[in-house]
């Protein structure tokens, strides 16, 4: 009889040639990948992105936001920044976690992206509330360097907010942009077409940056809506792709904030307390 390490190892060269053949069928566009597949598959890779860029860091042997300490925190104050931010981040991480263990319907992929959305933005709120006390200008720089989360909150205003998407749109179909799903119009089965080539219309993270704003001229627009009552598709975005988008502006959030000397005096100042206030051990 085979030793059973050996037969183990055998076993596990299988199970990876298994594994390659399907990787490799997928790879080919011999497999059409599910959207409920799609969508477990990229909350796994964003749990796993945010794990190791945000929960704990490796190179900074803490979580990114816990690393402030060393900027604002001394052995006789504690600063309140870092702890406050890194309960956020827990939150985030948790309902990544939980979301990655569960098996979303095709129907109902819209009911993670809209709590994540909303999670995401308030991260951005409490982020702004910070530039707004040190004065930060919102220039092209500012753009660029939170354009993440300024998608963020675009796709959060349209969840928020949809105005009168909540009574024009009969039973929308969703997707994630160039799935299977999205690239095969599989999505165009679950639409309710009342009459065959009807128009379609595409919600999509360009319709949320240009229609979901404060701008009020452009922040509602009804007659899309009234066009395509049964043949509107809310096209996401890759949840792993923007978790990791995501995941670079909080570490030039951090940045930003712990490098220049006028933010640091700043949020020293206003955010550090005496540790004997709750206990030195603090």
């Amino acid at each position: 009889m085979k030793n059973f390490g050996l037969l183990m190892c055998e076993t596990n060269e299988v199970i990876k040639k298994v594994v390659g053949v399907i990787n490799e069928a997928v790879r080919s566009d011999n497999v059409q990948e599910s959207l409920g597949s799609t969508i477990n598959r990229e909350i796994g890779y964003a749990y796993k992105i945010f794990n190791e860029r945000v929960d704990f860091v490796e190179e900074l042997n803490e979580s990114l936001m816990c690393s402030m300490h060393q900027t604002f925190s001394t052995d006789s104050k504690h600063n309140c920044l870092g702890c406050n931010f890194d309960d956020l981040m827990w939150q985030i991480s948790d309902f990544l976690k939980q979301s990655s263990e569960q098996d979303f319907e095709t129907a109902k992929i819209h009911h993670f992206y809209s709590m994540y959305f909303l999670l995401l933005n308030g991260v951005w709120e409490r982020m702004e509330e910070i530039f707004s006390l040190l004065g930060v200008v919102k220039n092209n720089a500012y753009e660029s360097r939170f354009h993440p989360f300024i998608t963020v909150r675009r796709w959060a205003n349209f969840f928020k907010h949809p105005r009168s998407f909540i009574y024009l749109v009969h039973h929308p179909a969703y997707t994630i942009k160039d799935s299977d799903d999205h690239s095969n119009h599989e999505y165009k089965s679950r639409m309710d077409y009342l009459v065959p080539h009807e128009s379609m219309l595409e919600i999509d993270t360009e319709f949320v940056r240009k229609h979901c704003t404060a701008d009020t001229a452009n922040n509602n627009p009804i007659k899309k809506y009234r066009d395509n009552k049964t043949s509107t598709v809310v096209v996401f975005p890759h949840v792993d792709r923007l978790t990791d988008e995501v995941c670079g502006s909080l570490e030039k959030f951090v940045e930003l904030i712990t490098a220049n000397p006028y933010f640091v005096e700043t949020l020293s100042d206003e955010s550090t307390v005496i540790s004997q206030l709750y206990g030195e051990n603090q």
